[in-house]
């Protein structure tokens, strides 16, 4: 094993888990809950939390615990919440992992990606 690496072991709900090709790992939300849990510092985290809500890989409603972790500092502040709407995104409670693909076609779409 590469050193800095530490592997983790947990039983998980099939929710929790996904595979990066032929990796098994958990899932975003999961993750970006473990993070906050371990400690991760309050700026990274919320990053992290806005960056995965900006690609549709979460929804707000999957990160109830990353939210509380983070209220002491600001919460997560999801200020990009204009720029999901005028892109026509299903963002917060609207998303759902059916239409996350879609959210990722109409991003390319809107840089001229695709």
């Amino acid at each position: 094993m590469p050193e800095g690496l530490v592997l983790h072991f947990a039983d998980l709900p099939p929710q929790e888990r996904s595979w990066i090709n032929a990796v098994p790992g958990t899932s975003t939300p999961r993750t970006l809950i473990d993070c906050a849990l371990a400690g991760l510092s309050p700026d990274l985290l919320r990053q992290a939390a806005k960056q995965a809500l900006a690609r549709a890989l979460v929804t707000k409603a999957e990160l109830g615990e990353v939210e509380n972790v983070l209220e002491p500092f600001g919460g997560i502040r999801d200020d990009n919440t204009d720029v999901h709407l005028a892109a026509g995104l299903q963002t917060g409670a609207g998303a759902t992992p059916e239409n996350r693909l879609e959210n990722w076609r109409r991003l390319l779409r809107a840089d001229g990606s695709c």
